[in-house]
C-alpha cells in the first residue's frame, strides 16, 4: 500500500503540472493519465476480501489533498492508517497533507 500511495502522489503532482490543479477524485486522476494507476488499497478487504479504493480528499481550497490507506479496519483517521512510502524531502513541495 505504501508504495502504491507514492505512485499516486507522483501522479497527482504530475496532474497539477499538466492542468494547474489537483484532481477532484482518484477517477479524475485516472482520466488524465496514460498509465494504469493502482487505485485499490491492498490492505483493505476485511471479511469480504474485496479491496476498496485508497482514501483521497481534495481540500476545499484545492491547494492540498489527503491520500492514504485506511488500513485493515477500513476507516480513515485510525491508528492503522498507512501513509505513503516517500521521504520527507520527496513530500515537501507537494500538496499532500496527513489527515487531520
Amino acid at each position: 500500500a505504501r508504495a502504491r500511495l507514492g505512485v499516486l502522489i507522483r501522479a497527482a503532482e504530475a496532474h497539477r503540472e499538466r492542468t494547474g490543479a489537483y484532481p477532484e477524485s482518484l477517477p479524475a486522476l485516472a482520466a488524465g493519465s496514460d498509465t494504469l494507476l493502482p487505485f485499490l488499497d491492498p490492505s483493505t478487504g476485511g471479511e469480504t476480501g474485496a479491496a476498496v479504493p485508497f482514501y483521497y480528499r481534495l481540500d476545499p481550497s484545492g491547494e492540498f489533498y489527503t491520500l492514504l490507506s485506511a488500513g485493515p479496519d477500513g476507516r480513515p483517521g485510525t491508528p492503522d492508517d498507512i501513509l505513503p512510502e516517500l521521504t520527507d524531502e520527496e513530500l515537501s513541495g507537494t500538496g499532500w497533507r496527513p489527515l487531520e
